[in-house]
């Protein structure tokens, strides 16, 4: 009796059904969670390296009247780079070419035939020297004084905002798994209860033939390690073409700030260790519950 794998018919239980399905859903949700907390985070890194000590300069090519300042533009142009090659925490400093403009913003305009009739200010490229300490203040206001049109924008300011953004975004993400944990237990706990009820005079014969209660919390055990592995790599494979979707439409966006489709190894490694991780809990969760009951079930 003790080397049948399974003493109980659990093929009349109607359980059965039931936690496979929800299982599927919670490793659904936590696969498309995952993937966007890792695709997050891996946007985050790449601005963090794209732009950490760098900042841009606008000069204004038209004025505010919308009149093109014609050779105006050029002289400050000059007059803000012989300014900043000057200053010990600039390393280098140079102006976009037309063509780097264009790339810039084709994500935003597209191809555009008349880009260079666009009233778009010329940009400057600036390369921060990291070992020496920038007092941006000070910079700003020393350039002010040479080119009054022209404005600074420090990268950092706005990384940290999005940064701050993006902590919280994760912080929403982590939730939504610690929801999808206590989801999966709970399931396991009403699947593994109702499943006791059903039966209860297989487990009292069990129990007058010498059975334990640990092989009976075995019994259980096994069975909800088939039923949790079933519905969660079917929730998993049911993940792989949204994802795949998904990463394959923000690959398409030439030069997307928004997001960086999840990819490598590691990621599909941890996607593909959820359904082991589910079945690890919910084997963990339906033992300790058949033990816990089946001291007072009898």
């Amino acid at each position: 009796m003790y080397r049948n794998k399974s003493s109980l018919p659990f093929v009349y239980d109607s359980s059965s059904l039931f936690l496979p399905w929800m299982i599927m859903l919670m490793i659904f949700i936590a696969s498309l969670s995952a993937a966007g907390g890792i695709s997050l985070n891996n946007t985050l890194q790449h601005w963090n390296r794209a732009i950490s000590g760098s900042l841009t300069i606008q000069i204004p090519t038209h004025d505010k009247s919308g009149t093109f300042r014609g050779e105006n533009v050029n002289q400050d142009i000059e007059k803000t780079l012989s300014y900043l090659r000057g200053q010990e925490a600039i390393k280098s400093a140079k102006k976009l070419s037309t063509e780097q403009m264009r790339k810039l913003m084709d994500p935003w305009l597209g191809n555009l035939e008349d880009f260079n009739e666009l009233p778009l200010p010329e940009l400057i490229d600036v390369t921060l020297n990291k070992e020496v300490h920038l007092d941006f203040d000070s910079l700003k206001e020393g350039l002010l004084k040479i080119v009054p049109s022209a404005s600074l924008d420090l990268h950092r300011v706005w990384l940290e905002r999005l940064i701050a953004l993006a902590e919280g975004v994760k912080k929403i993400t982590t939730l939504v798994l610690i929801l999808l944990i206590l989801t999966t237990s709970l399931t396991v706990i009403y699947s593994t209860r109702s499943s006791l009820a059903v039966h209860k005079p297989a487990i009292e014969l069990l129990h007058m033939m010498g059975a334990k209660d640990s092989y009976i919390a075995f019994q259980y055990a096994l069975r909800v390690l088939k039923l949790s592995l079933l519905g969660g790599f079917a929730g998993l494979g049911l993940s792989f073409p949204v994802i795949l979707t998904i990463s394959a439409l923000v690959t398409e966006l030439k030069g997307s700030f928004l997001m960086s489709a999840p990819q490598g190894s590691h990621f599909w490694s941890l996607l593909a260790f959820l359904p082991f991780l589910a079945s690890a809990l919910s084997v963990g969760t339906a033992y300790l519950t058949v033990h816990k009951h089946l001291r007072r079930f009898i």
